[in-house]
């Protein structure tokens, strides 16, 4: 089986406003084909050794492999954080309309 192209990337954001800006701008320059901001959830991590709990927004974005490394570096010139969470993960299955309409876009 010949190994997946598409990959849903994930990042939180601190409000829908930065998750919205961000999210056209890297479909409007073809990095993703598609984003959608999911409403607000709770994170709980340890920064600087103490215990946080905030509310965030969660984006996932819609690339390919090859188009990731370009996705992923200009994500993290957009992004407010200092170290932003930047999660890939590959889709073991793609409904092929849509695969090819995610490459068409990307391409």
């Amino acid at each position: 089986m010949a190994s997946p192209t598409l990959w849903v990337v994930f990042t939180t954001l601190p409000d829908a406003a930065i998750a919205r800006t961000i999210a056209r701008t890297l479909v409007q320059e073809h990095r993703a084909a598609c984003a959608q901001i999911l409403p607000p959830i709770t994170s709980v991590y340890v920064w600087d050794d103490q215990l946080q709990e905030e509310t965030e927004i969660l984006l996932w974005l819609k690339t390919t492999a090859d188009r990731y490394p370009d996705l992923a570096q200009r994500l993290t010139e957009l992004h407010p954080y200092t170290t932003p969470q930047i999660l890939a993960i590959a889709a073991s299955a793609v409904h092929p309309p849509y695969g090819q309409w995610l490459q068409a876009w990307l391409t």
